[in-house]
């Protein structure tokens, strides 16, 4: 009976990855001097995994991409949170500009985000619209709470849009709505 051994060979980048992690390994009680420490996870302080939100763009989205007015409303909850009395976001609403397209976006706008409560999170944001491999698109949305509830903390926002809301791309008017499914998050360092 024969063995045969083979040897793999690895990229240069997974041979220098590999170094830098055993370098970066300590035993427990001892110290490096100059080391940094790593950083620190955010701290999710609302998380609201299912929602609804309408986008209006005027003029309407086409092919070809043109400075546009955007407006965006909607609502999420259920919703967990580092205050127990936020269960859900009754309301969001924004206004922004930026140039679009039916295959991408990139634009900024400001929101309010109106909580259960009645306590309201004003958000700098802006956006991109990710096209996936069949065709989904998926708008994502970050940016600063600049005041109110939860103030210092970063937004984000996915918005799963509808294909179906892409029927007009290629109608002189282009696409003036989308519909989409919500996902939103409220954290800090």
């Amino acid at each position: 009976m024969t063995t045969v051994l083979t040897r793999v060979r690895r990229p240069a980048q997974y041979l220098a990855a590999a170094a830098l992690a055993a370098a970066a390994v300590t035993v427990p009680g001892t110290a490096q001097a100059g080391t940094a420490k790593p950083a620190a996870a955010p701290a999710v302080d609302a998380s609201c995994p299912t929602g609804n939100a309408t986008v209006g763009l005027s003029p309407g989205a086409t092919l070809e991409q043109r400075q546009t007015a955007i407006s965006l409303r909607g609502n999420a909850g259920p919703c967990i949170s580092s205050d127990p009395a936020i269960t859900a976001i009754s309301s969001f609403s924004g206004t922004g500009q930026g140039m679009v397209s039916c295959v991408d976006a990139a634009y900024t706008f400001t929101a309010t985000v109106v909580w259960n409560t009645g306590e309201v999170s004003t958000v700098a944001a802006s956006s991109t619209l990710n096209l996936g491999p069949l065709g989904d698109a998926v708008a994502v949305i970050s940016g600063p709470v600049t005041s109110g509830k939860f103030a210092g903390d970063t937004v984000e926002v996915q918005i799963a849009l509808l294909p179906d809301s892409f029927v007009g791309c290629v109608t002189p008017q282009g696409v003036t709505q989308l519909q989409g499914t919500v996902i939103a998050t409220f954290a800090h360092l």
